[in-house]
């Protein structure tokens, strides 16, 4: 786990969106696990959790619903949930200890 930390303007949110590929980097380079952002491949190496969200608070869906999606990448979005993801789903919620909402 990797955790930034900054006053208000720092760049925190901006390093983060440069990071995961949501902005493009004005100067220099980005590397992740020593491979430059561009050419990263691995993405289930990696999570982002914004401060804020664009969801629609009455979507519908559940926490487990939520977090299973993580699963899911770019190439390969309708496909069925193996029995080890939702292991995998269920311990996440665990370590949470969210388990019960």
């Amino acid at each position: 786990f990797l955790g930034i930390i900054g006053s208000n303007g720092a760049g925190k949110t901006t390093l983060m969106k440069m990071i995961v590929g949501l902005l493009p980097a004005s100067s220099g380079e980005i590397k992740l696990f020593g491979t430059p952002v561009r050419k990263f491949k691995d993405w289930e190496r990696i999570g982002y959790v914004p401060q804020k969200n664009a969801f629609n608070p009455l979507f519908p869906a559940t926490v487990r619903e939520v977090v299973l999606s993580g699963l899911y990448n770019n190439k390969n979005l309708i496909r069925r949930v193996s029995k080890a993801q939702h292991r995998q789903c269920e311990d996440a919620l665990e370590v949470m200890r969210i388990q019960d909402i």
